[in-house]
């Protein structure tokens, strides 16, 4: 049970650590995919309501994990102490994990009842409204 908690919570874990690569390379994915996200949200809230009360925080989420995958790697890689533990690594994973399943979650319940009950808008039915008086 020592030994087990000890490899969890070793300050300086060594470099024997042979996942830089695939680490990198799944922060830049999550960091480029909230990039593309965000640009999806922002074309798709004005005619979906669904979509934008149900994914409204996935781009931010999407960074958050991104960001700390960097982060932990280049800790990871320069052997810092107490920032370098396997114990952040694996939490961030957890994390991740949980992420993902809330919005698959979200997607499988909530969105896609919303879709069924209310179709998408056409950008032609959006009332715009407008602070102008009306002409007679």
């Amino acid at each position: 049970m020592t030994n087990l908690l000890n490899y969890f919570i070793t300050t300086t874990p060594g470099p024997e650590m042979r996942f830089f690569i695939p680490l990198f390379a799944l922060s830049v994915l999550l960091i480029v995919s909230s990039i593309a996200f965000s640009i999806i949200y922002k074309k798709k809230k004005k005619t979906d309501l669904a979509f934008k009360a149900g994914f409204r925080s996935l781009s931010k989420n999407l960074m958050f994990l991104g960001v700390g995958f960097l982060f932990l790697t280049v800790v990871r890689y320069e052997n810092i102490p107490y920032f370098s533990m396997r114990l952040w690594l694996y939490i961030l994973c957890l994390t991740a994990l949980y992420t993902a399943y809330y919005y698959l979650k979200e997607y499988k319940t909530s969105y896609l009842k919303q879709i069924k009950q209310k179709p998408v808008k056409n950008s032609s039915e959006i009332k715009k409204y407008s602070t102008a008086k009306k002409r007679k």
